[in-house]
């Protein structure tokens, strides 16, 4: 047997001298400069409905929830405010609506004192009817100043709450 040789290619590189791999470089940077990316072209019948609708705005992009709607909708005729289908939530009504839903809930956690939302608001109630008794009207000033304590968010609620008591 006969064992035969394989010529190795060579891995080494030829030298090339320092003006000839200029002109290399130069002529590769020549070549990119010819070759520009061709421009993806994407051919639609119409613009997407999205972008119609906002050209047709003007260009601003609107909530479709918060538009009026004028298409007269059978669902939403005659369905102006009022009180059997809204209802303003102040931090007075909050409170009291709290307290009727969901009296035993913990409303106030103090370190290891808990409240629940009916004892914060007869709290509050009894604070602003004594402010009542006291001769504090609407419009009056009261001041207080508290740490972040449940006092302190008593007087939050129970100041304001001396209007209706005034009214009596």
């Amino acid at each position: 047997m006969e064992t035969r040789k394989r010529a190795k290619k060579s891995t080494r590189k030829k030298r090339i001298s320092k003006s000839a791999r200029k002109l290399l470089r130069d002529k590769k940077a020549a070549k990119a400069k010819l070759r520009k990316p061709a421009a993806k072209v994407v051919v639609r019948a119409r613009p997407p409905r999205s972008v119609a609708r906002r050209k047709a705005r003007g260009g601003r992009r609107v909530m479709p929830y918060l538009q009026p709607k004028t298409l007269g909708n059978p669902f939403e005729t005659g369905l102006d405010r009022n009180p059997a289908n809204y209802q303003s939530l102040t931090p007075l009504t909050f409170l009291e609506r709290a307290a009727r839903t969901f009296p035993d809930l913990t409303a106030i956690i103090h370190g290891n004192a808990r409240t629940s939302y009916a004892e914060f608001y007869a709290r509050a109630r009894r604070l602003a009817s004594a402010l009542a008794e006291a001769g504090i009207r609407k419009g009056d000033t009261v001041s207080v100043m508290l740490a972040n304590t449940p006092a302190m968010l008593e007087a939050h609620y129970g100041v304001p709450m001396i209007a209706p008591f005034c009214m009596r």
